[in-house]
């Protein structure tokens, strides 16, 4: 076989020294391996990669936090009861409609027999004057016996309104204070409010089952401890920062902005929550005076104020429970 022309050894050993030789060691490409004709071979791997421009290149690949959904852990119920509640949610106007409810059941409740509101303390405080008047003008007249049942009937009125109305201030003013420490919006003071206020018209209603009436001498510590309740509630509703429901207790000035509505009858958002505290409040006063009536006659009529109060103590809970459900205002905000 005759043997190869020396110029094709040259051919081949010339683009050899041309390449470089990391990119041969790369891959693995040798000169003794390639067939004659493959110089273009030689040239086409000697050339620069083509990087992908930053159009087609991938995303980068980072590290999931713990903020992404798919790895956030839901809250502690410790963490849950510190957070701050959206007072402008369905469930948070619920729980201050419902709060309505209560004001007008525990005034209905309590005012039927002793004349005396454990909630609207502009009529206790109206009550209270009128019998202080009463009082001393009795002072002056003769005795008689008509004039000292009279006396009598206004000092209990005047014991008792007094009662409501510190019993009412205090309650605001630990209220006020919760505020201070916590927060107007915490979870844990909202339902927590609710869950004392319970208990204490529970104790209430316990003390009244074993014969101490709201006739007797501890009275004015019994409606003052309702009127506590009342005083705290009131806060709740006042510092919540949702307009319709800043007075829970008192509905002078709600009626007030109702019918002074520019738009009145035809309202609008503001005024209609407006009308519904309202009827919430009747439906309140109206439902205790309904049970207080079906137990008059009943051979329960005996305890029918301290069930009346258990049902109030009821519907107190209930609402602590609304307020611990009340979805978190970040939450609230993400949703929106």
């Amino acid at each position: 076989m005759p043997a190869l022309p020396a110029a094709g050894a040259a051919d081949v050993e010339q683009p050899r020294r041309r390449l470089p030789r990391t990119l041969l060691h790369h891959h693995h490409v040798s000169s003794r391996s390639l067939p004659s004709g493959a110089s273009r071979l030689r040239s086409s791997l000697s050339a620069p990669p083509i990087l992908p421009s930053s159009a087609t290149r991938p995303p980068p690949c980072r590290a999931m936090s713990e903020s992404t959904p798919l790895l956030s852990r839901r809250p502690s119920w410790k963490s849950a009861l510190r957070q701050e509640v959206a007072v402008d949610s369905p469930a948070a106007r619920l729980a201050l409609t419902t709060q309505c409810f209560i004001a007008g059941f525990g005034d209905a409740a309590v005012y039927a027999p002793v004349k005396t509101w454990i909630a609207f303390m502009t009529g206790n405080l109206t009550q209270l004057m009128i019998s202080s008047v009463a009082l001393l003008f009795l002072r002056v007249r003769p005795s008689t016996s008509a004039s000292s049942e009279e006396s009598s009937m206004h000092s209990s009125r005047v014991i008792l309104s007094a009662g409501s109305v510190v019993g009412f201030a205090l309650g605001a003013f630990l209220s006020q204070q919760a505020v201070l420490r916590f927060g107007a919006a915490q979870r844990a003071r909202l339902a927590g409010t609710h869950l004392v206020g319970a208990l204490i018209v529970l104790a209430v209603a316990g003390i009244m089952s074993r014969g101490y009436d709201l006739q007797s001498d501890v009275a004015p510590y019994l409606i003052g401890a309702l009127a506590c309740t009342m005083g705290a509630q009131a806060v709740v509703g006042q510092r919540s920062g949702n307009a319709p429901y800043a007075t829970t207790v008192v509905f002078t000035a709600t009626l007030t902005q109702v019918f002074a509505d520019p738009l009145f009858p035809y309202l609008g958002a503001p005024g209609r929550r407006r009308v519904v505290t309202i009827l919430a409040l009747l439906l309140g006063s109206g439902s205790a005076q309904c049970v207080l009536e079906l137990l008059k006659d009943s051979r329960a009529a005996t305890y029918a104020l301290p069930l009346v109060l258990c049902a109030l103590a009821t519907v107190q809970c209930a609402v602590a429970a609304i307020w611990a459900l009340v979805p978190a205002a970040q939450a609230a905000e993400a949703d929106a």
